[in-house]
Formats: C-alpha cells, sequence, structure tokens
C-alpha cells in the first residue's frame, strides 16, 4: 500500500430534497477508488 487519502464532502444550503448523486473520478493517476454513489436531504432541511 503506497497512499491512502480520505476526502469529506460537507454539502452547505442545499435547497432540493431527496437524491443528488457525487462523481469522484482519478485523474492522471491509476489505483483504486472508493467512493458513495451520492446523498440523501431530507424534507425541511
Amino acid at each position: 500500500m503506497g497512499h491512502r487519502y480520505v476526502l469529506r464532502y460537507e454539502p452547505q444550503g442545499v435547497k432540493r430534497e431527496g437524491w443528488h448523486r457525487i462523481e469522484v473520478k482519478l485523474r492522471g493517476q491509476k489505483g483504486d477508488l472508493q467512493a458513495r454513489h451520492g446523498y440523501w436531504v431530507a424534507p425541511g432541511r
């Protein structure tokens, strides 16, 4: 195992409730990537 990174994303001010897709890609590098497919915004948030 060479390197490991953890990225954190906290959406701010998302007005639309429901499912929001996230796409994460490696650019110019080879490697394995594990990421969520998106996140859910609950009604009334």
